[in-house]
């Protein structure tokens, strides 16, 4: 009788941790913003392509998951996780705003530069810090993080846009504006709307972001998802296969002295 009773308490026990546990069998809708943000994610034949897909994609498979990109707006990304109609993005700064929707992973993957691009031939008396820079109207991309200096400045003279495009047709307007954003997006946007002969870039970058992979708390599983992709990053992240694509894509290796 007590063998009986024993067994089945342990059998409760199995199931309840199994339900607990999140479930792989389906694959994990991935937000992406509706651009082109090389080096980081870019279309390429068809197929998506750089270092934050090439990590993610190892990453899950190391934790057991399948991931289906889904490209939507940034704006409306960060409120599709809010609600849970989307279960993680793989490119994501800590803010204590975001951290009200997201549970992170327990280190970054990558990091990325913030930098001012400036109308070519502008003379801009740049220190290297963005406070430095508070005589001028500063355009960004509106849901973008740029380190704390930028984001809670309240002496900067920051504008928001929608998007890297506006952004460049800011800058590049005929008045004394400037931007800030990640350079090689930046270029390749410049590029695209036949501008890059019109900019230029102040060095050094003024901010070097850390970007996480995150979870939409509207999971239940959602610290589980995070615990296990931290796991596996873990692993990962001491292997050659790690480095060599952060070397070919131009990043600093965070990992390496």
């Amino acid at each position: 009788m007590q063998a009986s009773r024993l067994l089945s308490i342990c059998c409760l026990f199995s199931l309840s941790l199994l339900l607990s546990l999140p479930s792989a069998s389906e694959p994990l809708k991935v937000g992406l913003g509706e651009l082109d943000y090389p080096p980081f994610y870019f279309e390429h034949d068809s197929t998506l392509q750089g270092a934050a897909i090439e990590i993610a994609e190892a990453v899950s498979a190391r934790a057991g998951y399948k991931l289906d990109y889904q490209r939507v707006p940034w704006k409306r990304l960060q409120e599709m996780l809010r609600v849970g109609s989307l279960d993680m993005v793989i490119l994501y700064f800590k803010t204590p705003e975001r951290a009200k929707d997201v549970v992170y992973t327990s280190e970054p993957h990558i990091y990325e530069n913030s930098s001012v691009v400036i109308p070519k031939g502008m003379q801009v008396d740049y220190s290297g810090k963005i406070d430095s820079l508070i005589k001028h109207e500063i355009f960004y991309v509106r849901g973008y993080s740029h380190g704390k200096d930028f984001d809670h400045s309240q002496v900067l003279s920051k504008r928001a846009v929608n998007n890297e495009n506006e952004l460049l047709k800011r800058v590049t307007s005929g008045r004394p504006f400037l931007g800030v954003g990640n350079k090689p997006v930046l270029l390749l946007h410049a590029k695209n709307l036949g501008i890059e002969d019109k900019i230029d870039f102040l060095n050094p970058p003024f901010d070097y972001g850390k970007n996480y992979m995150a979870f939409s708390k509207k999971r239940a599983d959602a610290s589980l998802l995070a615990e296990h992709f931290s796991k596996a990053f873990s692993e990962y992240s001491r292997t050659p296969d790690y480095h060599s694509i952060l070397v070919k894509h131009g990043f600093r290796d965070e990992k390496t002295p």
